[in-house]
């Protein structure tokens, strides 16, 4: 049996493989699509990509559940959803990728947003 080598197919996989990534990254972060992540696909995504899903994240959160009376709740759900995001973004290599001072300012650069009350019970 003789296997044909062509190298044109290689760099159409490459293409498509990297095409996929990128459409992948786009879905996670336009809500379109399959956005299921493996920890392995997770850890390619930018650290722009991760950021702007966070603040889509509790936005949602904060409008659904930001109701008068829930707001220590809320405070708490917020200081865990920053531990778990800074522990992963560390997790992605096996150098830190940031301090939590460095973490800090990334979050007021991508603006997450603390969490606040959006309706009243009347």
């Amino acid at each position: 049996m003789v296997l044909n080598y062509d190298p044109s197919s290689l760099c159409e996989l490459r293409r498509d493989k990297m095409m996929n990534k990128n459409h992948r990254a786009r879905a996670l972060i336009t809500n379109q699509g399959p956005t299921q992540f493996s920890k392995k696909e997770w850890c390619k995504l930018g650290t722009a990509a991760i950021f702007i899903k966070l603040r889509q994240k509790l936005q949602g959160h904060w409008n659904y559940y930001g109701v008068s009376g829930n707001y220590d709740r809320l405070r708490k759900y917020y200081y865990q959803v920053l531990i778990m995001t800074y522990k992963w973004l560390n997790r992605r290599s096996q150098r830190k990728s940031c301090n939590w001072q460095g973490f800090q300012e990334m979050l007021k650069h991508f603006r997450i947003l603390r969490p606040r009350i959006v309706t009243y019970w009347n």
